[in-house]
């Protein structure tokens, strides 16, 4: 009998532009919800202590980072390749989340008794204690998620990463109400939204995988950890590279300017919701292909992001002082300047995150490691150099100026290690303006025809497959 064929590379691009694009509305609503959070955020706390949230943060997710191996894009790109059950991965997963707990609270034990938490946050121990307390959730949470998105389980993926935001938005409006926004609160909503998230993304995996199928493979874990360390050093790194002006402008400026830097900061990253809504289904969709059809998937995906991001990017520095006054007022006016300089960068550096997914698609995790350390050590000594000088504006030039370094760098291995032209990656084309509009439009009338109810034998098939598919 003959095997059933592939559909066709342009045809997995417009499948993959459809299923980024509900991706994006699904990240549009994350993004909506941060940014009102956000907002009451900037309007109701001062500007030292927004520094001071930021700091707490930040410290949290940096233990996280160093914790979790980078286990998320190895999981995601075995399980894409099926080349063992389910019940395999999601056991040996779950075995390997215990021994990064471990790890994590290693690192406490060590961070604690070398002061470290004090030097960089506060003083006060019961903060730093409730910010760290989201680490061993958040293991969990980012293991669930490799198996969501290994499977192509998209639309679950997208609820778990929307839910949150919700719950801290009607939190934070609540405390917003009683008066009783501070930096204490903003922690303990953080955690309880983390937590039941966690619950229901565990909930959606036993929908997709019993747990008597579940078995540790012994051989499965050293293999995903062989190719996860690797690659969790150039992971260490990029976190570095990404969020080294916060302790820098801790330890040379003052809590105001970590709070000025914070805005202008989170504002620019807005545009991480176009990197979320691509990677997201490209990693496991490409998993599953050969070479140079993967490489047509991913070079199509990333100019098209560039051509997203870019137009984004225009807006937000065309409506600057507009849109500074409406998410954090005038007494962050001067976080406009380091927005504008941030925005460049990060539409450079989102881009090459993009074409990343080829090199774990072809489990080049050191070739990708050797990238993000270069990175990291051009941003610490950019920020050694601007930040004690010239602050929130050296920061921003920093950043800049490393992304822009990781451009060349990723530029130099796609022609040289890939033997691709980077312009095929990099250069937006008229028919990329083409497909993003069409894929706006097809998803228009799709949602409009769900909305009326009227949906075709074949939509029925697949939406009772009740595994989420690989539609949003």
């Amino acid at each position: 009998m003959e095997s059933p064929k592939k559909p066709p590379v342009y045809c997995q691009s417009m499948s993959l532009s459809r299923t980024s694009l509900a991706s994006f509305v699904f990240y549009g609503f994350e993004l909506v919800a941060a940014t009102l959070a956000t907002i009451i955020v900037n309007h109701t706390l001062g500007v030292d202590e927004r520094g001071q949230f930021a700091l707490l943060y930040t410290t949290a997710v940096m233990v996280f980072s160093i914790s979790h191996l980078s286990l998320t894009p190895v999981s995601v790109r075995e399980i894409g390749s099926k080349e063992k059950p389910l019940g395999v991965y999601a056991g040996t997963l779950f075995a390997l989340s215990f021994l990064c707990l471990c790890l994590y609270g290693t690192f406490l034990v060590a961070g604690r008794g070398l002061g470290l938490f004090d030097r960089f946050t506060s003083h006060d121990r019961f903060l730093v204690l409730l910010a760290l307390a989201i680490g061993p959730v958040l293991l969990l949470l980012e293991h669930v998620g490799a198996i969501l998105q290994g499977t192509m389980n998209i639309r679950w993926l997208n609820i778990t990463k929307v839910f949150p935001r919700m719950a801290n938005l009607s939190l934070i409006v609540v405390a917003g109400l009683l008066g009783l926004v501070s930096v204490k609160t903003l922690l303990s909503i953080n955690l309880i939204g983390v937590i039941a998230t966690a619950f229901l993304a565990v909930v959606f995996v036993l929908r997709i995988s019993s747990p008597s199928t579940w078995r540790v493979s012994a051989g499965t874990g050293r293999r995903l950890l062989a190719q996860a360390i690797l690659l969790h050093v150039g992971v260490v790194a990029w976190f570095f590279c990404m969020r080294n002006h916060v302790y820098f402008l801790r330890v040379y400026r003052t809590d105001v300017e970590v709070g000025l830097f914070a805005v202008a900061l989170t504002a620019a990253e807005s545009l991480l919701v176009g990197l979320k809504a691509v990677v997201v289904v490209l990693f496991p969709v490409s998993s599953g292909q050969s070479f140079p059809e993967a490489k047509q998937l991913v070079s199509g995906a990333t100019r098209r992001f560039v051509l997203v991001s870019s137009f984004l990017a225009a807006i937000l520095i065309l409506s600057s002082p507009v849109f500074m006054f409406l998410y954090a007022g005038k007494r962050y006016f001067p976080s406009i300047l380091p927005m504008i300089v941030l925005l460049p960068g990060q539409v450079l550096s989102l881009s090459c995150a993009v074409t990343y997914v080829l090199f774990y698609f072809k489990r080049w995790y050191g070739s990708a490691t050797l990238l993000m350390v270069l990175t990291c050590g051009s941003a610490l000594v950019w920020s050694r150099c601007l930040i004690p000088n010239f602050g929130v504006l050296g920061a921003a030039f920093a950043s800049t100026m490393t992304f822009a370094l990781q451009f060349v760098l990723t530029w130099f291995a796609l022609k040289k290690w890939m033997d691709c032209d980077p312009k095929e990656f990099f250069l937006p084309k008229i028919e990329d303006a083409h497909q993003v509009k069409s894929g706006v439009w097809d998803f228009l009338r799709e949602a409009s025809r769900r909305l009326k109810g009227s949906t075709t034998p074949e939509t029925d098939q697949r939406g009772d497959s009740g595994n989420g598919g690989d539609h949003a």
